[in-house]
């Protein structure tokens, strides 16, 4: 090796080396400094995972659709070297039962700090290797000064940096894309050297084993190949078709080496193929339309992403660094400038101009540098196309062109500095007072700019946002921030307080704020179906601010605390990211969940807050009913909850008798200050007239048969509007005495039910089933009388149908009605047996309806219903 290769060799080792230590620092530390919310699902998996290599069952290594398996492959690293540790400096024999007890124990409902570091390393050392893979990568492609800055550029990108110190799948899938996508690059443009066909195979199929958007390569690639094809292809027919084999081969064995990367690494390919990829498909496709991430869309200021198109224009524009975007802005103007220009009118400066851009280059031609910059162009608009087509929207799904914007905006960079050196004008240089055409002076600007904008953020590099667009100051209104930085920070300061270890705190992001936390942490959601404020128990409340954006879980309780005056307020860079309050002792009215909002005591333990009332989804013969409880003291009774459908006189049309919440959670258990939902469904009684009813409502101890009275005189729910109940097979009238008697042909009695003591003074509850036989056009009243053998009267209701609620001319043809009475049987009754007569007459005249069936009077047009025997007293 010649002298000049040498030194050439050791500068590139002591540039990659640099590169390395570079990319490195910056995310190798503090990587405990705070949680996101989805590592800890991704520990699980991953450890999940590992399980199932270990007992060789390869269909349970599909975990997600994501498919995220490059995810679990790096945290499956990091726990082995964390076991391997902790094994050798204990003196415990590595082996697979110890594998398997140490996998055991990995918290992964509460994730531990250290684990975070082990699990976290792996994609730390992953994408520090890539900054250097890139240097050479892009050198071959645009030149050792472009590379040089490309790679500096990339290592410090902010929002890359952020991702690529995280336990999860976007900055896996960036890289691999990206290493993919060069690699074919130089491929296709260079010396066609099958390594690089053979890399760019492996990135992709490492790319698709890390997230589904990364299938966007297909495509692209085959672009790629078809404009290679185009461009480099003989002109005779014979050649263009042997050309034309060739570049399909070449894609074959692309796809080939990507799909052996895809099945070598993912155990389910072995013996579940096509549950494997389905599940990927259907994550990928199915997303778009529900997605459990859609539910904390923010955009423009408002908790939706109506303006979809524009998200991921406007939050690149947020995530990039000032620095990359006049780099771009430039690279496309020079690149625009070039196309304007022909060869021969292009003046002599701009040659040389070409000629120093070109230097460095195996093929110095102007279109090797410019074919390779428009593929790079396109791919990120492709790209940003693509992405903007999926219905979820998260400014890190966009990730994967932010190295190549990086690669665009140092092309950029250097050409205007070599424009500015060839033009003699220099302003730019003359305004920072440095000589830019020096390739270590440009060097060193954009690593002191780049740094300047990115590692003042350390260690939470996600609260960087461009400061030419408002920074911290404009992001919080136009995009969701906040991904679990600076809840350690709030948890810190809690844990400074006094008595901090007995204290409780809620907070939205509880599995994300546990870990730095001292005390007991509580969710702030309603995480089962009975404790509706789980806050309440709290002595402190963490409000973030992503939580604050999408007015979780409602917009009242956001407004509500956002009214509160907060303890202590966590800024970060400008942002305030969360809001530390003390948990409020009162109630607000506005906090309760319930659409109706009503506040009545039961005795001094319970509190009733309101009620939502709703037809049963799918069944309009039932009532869906939801009671609020506040519990204010423990109790020993274990009280049942009952619920009645009545009409203006308090007579019953549908009953439902219940423990609370479903028999889950009885009164004797409520912890005190807890508010409860309680649904109950109630159905109405076949039959029950159309009308404004409403619903009483009861507590009650059934072993000692004594209720818990309300405040006031009974809790009445409503009014609530019931149409008409049309009786089914399913839903018989349970009629007791079945009857079949005409009323003047135009109203038939179907039968009746009664219920009483029969004794004297007591009540005769009886109920008449009715059915419209014609159109109505009078209203008739009803009488019910309890005679003796000699026709004196003992007891007597007369009333228009249903108290009166319900008259005749209201009824429809085929209607069946049901129609309650009351009918007081006299104290002075003597014993004996007694005749119920029913009938109905025109108010007006007293006129009585004709009656035809058996068990009638024809002559008196009464009904006779069965006997009762009035007993003594």
């Amino acid at each position: 090796m010649s002298g000049k290769k040498l030194h050439t060799f050791g500068q590139r080792v002591a540039v990659s080396i640099g590169l390395f230590v570079l990319a490195l620092v910056p995310r190798a530390l503090a990587l405990n400094a705070f949680l996101t919310p989805d590592e800890r699902r991704w520990l699980s998996r991953s450890v999940k995972f590992l399980t199932a290599l270990l007992y060789q069952d390869w269909a349970f290594t599909l975990r997600k659709g994501h498919p995220g398996v490059t995810t679990m492959w790096t945290a499956v690293a990091g726990l082995m070297s964390k076991y391997l540790f902790g094994a050798w400096s204990e003196g415990i024999s590595v082996s697979q039962a110890s594998l398997l007890e140490f996998l055991q124990e990995v918290p992964t409902d509460m994730v531990g700090l250290d684990y975070l570091v082990a699990i976290r390393f792996p994609t730390v050392l992953l994408t520090s290797a890539f900054v250097v893979a890139l240097y050479f990568l892009v050198g071959k492609l645009l030149g050792r000064k472009v590379a040089l800055l490309s790679a500096v550029l990339v290592a410090l990108d902010p929002f890359y940096l952020a991702h690529s110190r995280l336990l999860h799948h976007d900055a896996l899938v960036t890289t691999f894309m990206t290493l993919s996508l060069l690699s074919f690059l130089v491929y296709v443009s260079q010396t066609r050297a099958s390594g690089y066909l053979v890399l760019s195979g492996l990135g992709a199929g490492l790319a698709f084993l890390s997230k589904a958007t990364s299938l966007f390569l297909v495509p692209f690639m085959g672009l790629l190949a078809w404009m290679a094809y185009v461009e480099q292809g003989a002109a005779s027919p014979p050649s263009r078709w042997q050309e034309g084999r060739r570049w399909l081969g070449r894609l074959l064995v692309w796809g080939l080496i990507a799909g052996v990367t895809l099945v070598a690494l993912w155990p389910a390919m072995w013996v579940e193929p096509a549950k494997a990829l389905g599940e990927v498909w259907e994550k990928s496709t199915s997303a778009a339309a529900t997605d459990v991430h859609t539910q904390g869309d923010f955009f423009l200021g408002r908790p939706t992403l109506d303006a979809k198109i524009l998200f991921y224009p406007v939050t690149l524009l947020f995530r990039t660094t000032p620095l990359s975007l006049a780099g771009i802005a430039m690279a496309i103007s020079f690149l625009v400038r070039r196309y304007r220009l022909s060869r021969d009118s292009a003046t002599q400066t701009e040659k040389r101009w070409r000629g120093h851009l070109d230097a460095g280059l195996p093929d110095s031609k102007d279109r090797v540098r410019d074919r390779n910059l428009i593929s790079f162009l396109r791919y990120i608009f492709l790209f940003l196309v693509f992405i903007s087509l999926g219905g979820i929207k998260y400014d890190r799904y966009l990730l994967p062109i932010y190295p190549v914007l990086e690669i665009v905006a140092a092309e950029g960079l250097c050409q205007m500095a070599q424009w500015e050196k060839l033009k003699g004008s220099a302003w730019i240089s003359r305004t920072l007072g440095l000589r830019l055409e020096r390739p270590w002076t440009l060097l060193l600007v954009v690593l002191a700019l780049q740094g300047g904008f990115a590692l003042p953020h350390y260690p939470y590099f996600l609260t960087y946002y461009n400061p030419a667009f408002g920074g911290g100051w404009l992001a919080p209104q136009v995009m969701l921030v906040g991904w679990g930085e600076g809840l350690d920070q709030a948890a810190y300061y809690l844990n400074d307080l006094d008595d901090a270890v007995k204290a409780q705190t809620a907070t939205w992001y509880d599995s994300e704020f546990a870990p730095f936390y001292l005390g007991e942490t509580l969710p702030f959601r309603e995480l089962d179906a009975g404790n509706v404020i789980p806050w309440l128990m709290s002595d402190y409340v963490v409000s973030y601010i992503p939580q604050v954006q999408s007015n979780a879980p409602d917009e009242a309780t956001v407004r509500y605390f956002r009214s509160l005056e907060p303890e202590h307020t966590l800024h970060l860079k400008g942002i305030d990211y969360a809001w530390i309050y003390r948990t409020p002792q009162n109630l607000s009215d506005e906090i309760i969940p319930a659409s109706h909002v009503r506040r009545v005591s039961f005795g001094d333990g319970i509190l009733f807050l309101g009620y939502d009332v709703d037809r049963t989804q799918g069944d309009a013969d039932k009532l869906s009913v939801t009671l609020y409880w506040r519990c204010l003291r423990p109790m020993e009774q274990n009280y049942r909850v009952w619920l009645k459908l009545v009409n203006g006189v308090y007579h019953v049309w549908g009953q439902d008798d219940s423990i609370p919440v479903s028999g889950r959670f009885p009164t004797n258990i409520w912890p005190e200050g807890t508010v409860l939902r309680d649904e109950h469904e109630l159905e109405i009684l076949p039959g029950t007239p159309p009308g404004l009813y409403h619903i009483e409502v009861g507590l009650y101890d059934p072993q000692r048969q004594e209720s818990l009275k309300p405040a006031g005189d009974g809790m009445l729910l409503g009014p609530v509007e019931i149409t008409r109940q049309e009786p089914s097979a399913a839903r018989p009238l349970d009629v007791q005495h079945p009857l079949e008697v005409s009323l003047a042909d135009e109203i038939l009695l179907l039968g009746y039910n009664i219920e009483s003591g029969f004794r004297p003074g007591d009540g005769i509850h009886l109920t008449l089933f009715w059915q419209c036989l014609e159109e109505m056009k009078r209203d008739y009243t009803v009488f019910t009388h309890l005679v003796d053998k000699e026709g004196n009267f003992w007891g007597q209701k007369d009333n228009e149908p249903v108290d009166g609620f319900y008259p005749t001319e209201q009824w429809q043809v085929s209607e069946i009605v049901r129609d309650q009475y009351d009918i007081t049987i006299s104290p002075k009754a003597p014993p004996g047996e007694y005749q119920l007569e029913v009938g109905m007459y025109l108010a007006e005249t007293g006129e009585r309806l004709a009656v035809l069936g058996e068990g009638v009077d024809q002559a008196q047009r009464v009904i006779l219903l069965s006997p009762v025997q009035v007993v003594g007293i």
